[in-house]
């Protein structure tokens, strides 16, 4: 929650208004002051509680950001949609160290950031051209090996996932 705080606070104040934050939808028993502490951070935030379709508020959006991993991050780099997420190092600490070359692709291209701070930092500085940075080289690239080794598409998951139950069984 500190860092979800920490993003707010430092993203411009002109950029917060813009913000719509996605309550996970059991904020209310999980975490039930998270979202009066970000209005104290911010009384320009607007919320989502669920209400709306997780696709329509894609559509309206120039950036998508998650502050802790999920499919939903996942999706959204298959789908190459612009995306950054941001979580603390014990986020860091769930993967096994075989992984770290791959979240190290993510951090040096600016999708995933150990803080809130630096999140906010850089979608300061991306903001007015966000598709210039999704759309450069070292982006592009770090997007495609993360999602071929994670969150690749198929046109048949069926077949694909029985393939990969013989050859491990």
């Amino acid at each position: 929650m500190n860092d979800q705080i920490e993003f707010v606070e430092n993203l411009d104040k002109s950029m917060q208004e813009n913000v719509i934050v996605r309550l996970y939808r059991a904020y209310k028993r999980r975490c039930p002051n998270q979202k009066s502490l970000l209005q104290s951070a911010s009384s320009y935030l607007k919320f989502d509680e669920g209400e709306r379709d997780f696709q329509e508020l894609v559509r309206e959006s120039r950036l998508v950001l998650f502050a802790y991993e999920s499919s939903g991050f996942l999706e959204l780099l298959s789908l190459d949609f612009p995306v950054i997420a941001f979580w603390d190092n014990e986020g860091f600490d769930q993967h096994h160290n075989d992984l770290d070359q791959f979240y190290s692709l993510l951090v040096d291209a600016k999708i995933l950031h150990k803080s809130g701070e630096s999140a906010a930092k850089f979608v300061n500085y991306v903001w007015d051209d966000v598709d210039e940075w999704w759309g450069s080289e070292s982006v592009v690239e770090a997007r495609n090996q993360f999602v071929e080794q994670f969150a690749a598409k198929t046109k048949s998951p069926a077949s694909n996932l029985n393939k990969i139950l013989r050859e491990h069984h």
